[in-house]
């Protein structure tokens, strides 16, 4: 993939330019205030990684391919019971525990979509019609 990439949080967009950088402000962005929906876009703007931060070891990620219009969740790896709202720009953005997966394998997903540009391998996934992802 080309960098840089954009990181949408909080409704505010950044340019990133290397991994190093990517997870340090992914870091940053993990502990401050309330659990957060972040948007990685790629360099050509035509996919877009969404990852739940800062809820401790959950996590949780949609992938959308603009060009195909379609929508994908990570399937839950985690034994969780009920769902969590991350803030995504001033607005609940609810993860259903089908969708949970480790802090882990998310920092895994998100190495894997800024070096290749494309779907994650390395994280299962289901078609989701959550409507409110991405803005």
């Amino acid at each position: 993939m080309t960098w840089p990439v954009m990181v949408c949080d909080a409704g505010e967009r950044r340019e990133v330019h290397t991994l190093l950088e990517l997870e340090a402000l992914l870091a940053a962005i993990a502990t401050v205030g309330a659990p957060r929906w972040v948007e990685i876009t790629d360099s050509a703007g035509t996919h877009v990684l969404g990852v739940a931060l800062g809820h401790g070891d959950v996590s949780a990620l949609t992938f959308f391919d603009r060009a195909a219009a379609t929508m994908l969740a990570s399937t839950a790896t985690l034994p969780t019971q009920g769902g969590y709202d991350f803030d995504s720009a001033g607005t609940p953005r609810p993860v259903h525990h089908d969708d949970a997966v480790s802090v882990q394998t998310a920092h895994w997903a998100i190495a894997e979509f800024v070096q290749t540009g494309q779907r994650p391998r390395c994280v299962d996934w289901h078609p989701t019609s959550n409507s409110a992802w991405p803005s």
